[in-house]
């Protein structure tokens, strides 16, 4: 069966995968970041940018991570990896504690400075991304840590 899933998923969506440089038919031995980093690729490339205007990154769904690597545990050692190394981001969508997305760091970063830029708010978002963005990999962010630890004003957080 897991020889089919990762033709199912395409092949039911209708979307042709492509293949970028690095990557290779073999797994990764003993559970490596490869196997999550090469699921969440082949998500970000079924992300159906069109239909937002091309206006968010590609996002994947933690479940649709878990139901393309085999192992739930490795997926979430992986993910942690990843994370803390800052390639990627865990985002929340909308008020429900479960529906976490995944994001690549660079595309977000790219899409948020195309969406500000132009705005009054642009230098902002810069600094947001500059000083913020490395330093915390957490869920969210606290006011009083955003105005005491990063010098936002409490306007410029609103």
């Amino acid at each position: 069966m897991s020889r089919k899933r990762p033709r199912l998923v395409p092949d039911t969506l209708g979307a042709r995968r492509r293949r970028g440089p690095g990557w290779s038919r073999e797994e990764p031995a003993g559970g490596e970041s490869g196997s999550v980093l090469r699921a969440l690729r082949e998500l970000g490339e079924l992300f159906p940018r069109r239909l937002f205007q091309d206006a968010l990154p590609p996002i994947a769904l933690k479940s649709q991570v878990y139901s393309l690597v085999p192992d739930r545990t490795a997926a979430d050692r992986q993910l942690r990896e990843l994370r803390e190394q800052g390639e990627i981001r865990v985002i929340q969508l909308g008020f429900d504690s479960d529906a976490q997305g995944i994001v690549f760091t660079e595309d977000f970063r790219t899409k948020a400075l195309e969406s500000c830029r132009g705005r009054p708010f642009e230098g902002t978002v810069q600094r947001f991304l500059a000083m913020v963005l490395p330093a915390c990999g957490d869920l969210s962010f606290q006011q009083d840590q955003m105005i005491q630890t990063f010098g936002f004003r409490d306007c410029e957080i609103t």
